[in-house]
């Protein structure tokens, strides 16, 4: 009994000694601190459009901006709008309102019951022209087939990239196709127009242009 007794202790006696040690090497290890690294965050993008002027059109049920600054609606109508970017100014001798600038937006509309394409929306307008036997002459049916294909406002659009036409002043055009009509978006600039690079206003412009029908 006294030999079962002796040898438990010392069992006992052991286990104890191989905590104690475990005990003290973990205490002796060194934990890694955790270093808390800043999470880096990208600049949220500007908005350059948000502080523009807004045009709406409730009879084609759309809406586009146009830059704040230097920029004036001149006309607007059920069919559209027109956008300088110049000075309002009068003419001494007819006392009339006129623009001094080089640079512009037109939009305008243009009916197409067909549901035609615009390859043959143009055809059909020289074709229409020629029968009129107008006096001002008609402009051959252009060839659309290099023309970009985008998306603005949702509906499939058409973009003509700038080139001049026949008056010697270059034009970019996008023709959006809507049910039973083409929205047009053209942009035009002076060739010799060194005050302002109307391609990215004219980017920016189609890229606030939403329906609101």
């Amino acid at each position: 009994m006294k030999k079962i007794v002796a040898l438990s202790s010392v069992v006992l006696g052991v286990v104890f000694l191989a905590g104690c040690g475990q005990q003290q090497t973990s205490q002796t290890q060194p934990t890694a601190p955790v270093v808390q690294r800043p999470v880096a965050t990208q600049p949220e993008p500007t908005d350059e459009t948000a502080n523009w002027q807004t045009y709406s059109n409730t009879q084609l049920g759309f809406e586009v901006k146009f830059p704040q600054k230097n920029w004036i609606k001149w006309e607007d109508s059920a069919d559209g709008g027109v956008f300088f970017n110049g000075t309002k100014k009068i003419d001494t001798n007819s006392n009339r309102p006129y623009m001094d600038s080089s640079a512009g937006i037109r939009i305008y509309s243009i009916d197409n019951p067909k549901n035609n394409s615009i390859q043959d929306l143009f055809n059909e307008n020289y074709d229409t022209c020629l029968k009129a036997k107008s006096d001002f002459g008609c402009a051959m049916a252009e060839n659309v087939s290099t023309w970009k294909s985008i998306t603005v406002g949702g509906f499939p659009a058409f973009r003509s990239g700038m080139r001049p036409i026949p008056e010697g002043i270059p034009n970019d055009d996008v023709y959006i196709k809507i049910s039973n009509k083409y929205i047009v978006l053209q942009a035009f600039s002076s060739p010799n127009n060194d005050q302002l690079d109307i391609e990215p206003v004219f980017d920016k412009i189609i890229s606030t242009l939403k329906f609101t029908n």
